[in-house]
């Protein structure tokens, strides 16, 4: 799911991917493989124009989201993407939501293979 953080923000789970494919994005990101992130936003089918990595568990400041804004513009991003991970320590930042380029939260959700979640329950009963 890809939703504007305004709504995120409020729980709102309405998903924007399909109307947002092929539109350019800035990456925003402090996790500790935001490459793979990366990957996940060109799988969802967006197209990375930049990005801004932090380290893990970084702290968002409104210097962050303004530098983020900045850099995203430049790069031409349509839109900033970030993970629902970053997009929590972003709640109190009024900058988050100020935005002239709109921010985005790609949620992210496993899904398995063929008959991999059965696999797990038999693995996991097992261990039991």
């Amino acid at each position: 799911l890809l939703v504007p953080f305004n709504k995120w923000k409020k729980g709102i789970k309405e998903d924007c991917l399909s109307c947002q494919k092929g539109r350019r994005t800035f990456i925003l990101s402090g996790i500790g493989n935001p490459e793979a992130f990366k990957e996940t936003t060109l799988e969802a089918g967006l197209s990375p124009v930049g990005n801004m990595f932090f380290p893990d568990h970084h702290v968002y400041t409104s210097a962050d989201m303004e530098s983020a804004e900045m850099a995203a513009a430049y790069s031409g991003a349509d839109l900033i993407t970030v993970t629902e991970k970053d997009a929590v320590k972003m709640l109190n930042l009024s900058k988050a939501e100020d935005n002239k380029i709109p921010l985005y939260v790609l949620e992210i959700e496993m899904k398995f293979a063929e008959n991999g979640e059965a696999q797990l329950q038999e693995q996991w009963e097992a261990f039991l």
